[in-house]
């Protein structure tokens, strides 16, 4: 799982807070298992909750090198995700979602997964959206660099550096900051 620095605020409203961010951040230290799902929320932290708002979560990822996320993942997929099976809050205010994921290729791990369905948690959900690290879209084609935590849940490693989304206009994979993979999947 990720942790790091986060700070809630809703999209229209973010630049206006980033002055004040350093009053409305929380360092997460660590995360435990207890979950509140987003349909239970009332209240996000000191924010009250509104139907229909999304809310912009700034976050702290770890930063890796291609080397680094091949060297940490357990299982390296690439695929669709299918649907959102869960989303939900750790310790009240760390936002997670649950994907379901089509499996078509392996390219690190048991190769068992081909053609399965697997299921993985994002950092984020509908509700709040890290700004770094969007939701994966349902149905985009996309290479993700997963890892098994401790307890057993399958999370991507470094957050945003551990997705790469297939753009068509560039018939290329490519990260949040716009670094492709080659055909040998490798970075340009």
């Amino acid at each position: 799982m990720s942790a790091g620095v986060y700070g809630f605020c809703n999209k229209a409203e973010q630049s206006a807070i980033v002055k004040a961010a350093s009053e409305e951040e929380k360092v997460v230290k660590s995360l435990s298992v207890e979950k509140t799902l987003i349909s239970e929320i009332e209240n996000v932290g000191p924010w009250l909750y509104d139907e229909g708002v999304k809310y912009a979560v700034q976050g702290t990822f770890p930063s890796y090198s291609f080397a680094e996320l091949n060297e940490k993942a357990d299982l390296i997929v690439e695929g669709k995700p299918t649907a959102i099976l869960e989303e939900y809050m750790v310790d009240g205010d760390v936002p997670f979602t649950k994907f379901s994921f089509k499996v078509n290729k392996v390219h690190k791990g048991d190769k068992k997964e081909i053609e399965k369905e697997i299921e993985f948690l994002q950092d984020g959900n509908t509700v709040m959206v890290f700004d770094e690290h969007p939701l994966l879209e349902i149905g985009n084609k996309y290479i993700l660099f997963l890892k098994i935590s401790e307890i057993g849940d399958v999370i991507m490693v470094g957050g945003p550096n551990g997705k790469f989304e297939y753009k068509e206009e560039l018939k290329a994979y490519t990260d949040v900051s716009g670094k492709q993979l080659n055909e040998n999947f490798t970075p340009q």
